[in-house]
C-alpha cells in the first residue's frame, strides 16, 4: 500500500478553514493561488538546498 503525497483529510481542513474565513476557493488571491505559491517555493527551496 502505497502513501497518498496528499492527505484528503487535510485538504478538507484547509477548504473548510479557508470558506471561513472568507477565501476564494480560486482568483486572485484565492486559496489555490496561495497554496501552489507556498508549495513552489518550497519545492525551489529545496533544490537550492539540494545544491
Amino acid at each position: 500500500m502505497s502513501a497518498k503525497a496528499v492527505d484528503d483529510q487535510l485538504i478538507d481542513e484547509l477548504v473548510g478553514r479557508a470558506q471561513a474565513e472568507g477565501l476564494q476557493p480560486a482568483g486572485e488571491g484565492g486559496l489555490l493561488q496561495q497554496l501552489t505559491k507556498t508549495v513552489l517555493e518550497s519545492v525551489l527551496e529545496g533544490e537550492i538546498t539540494d545544491h
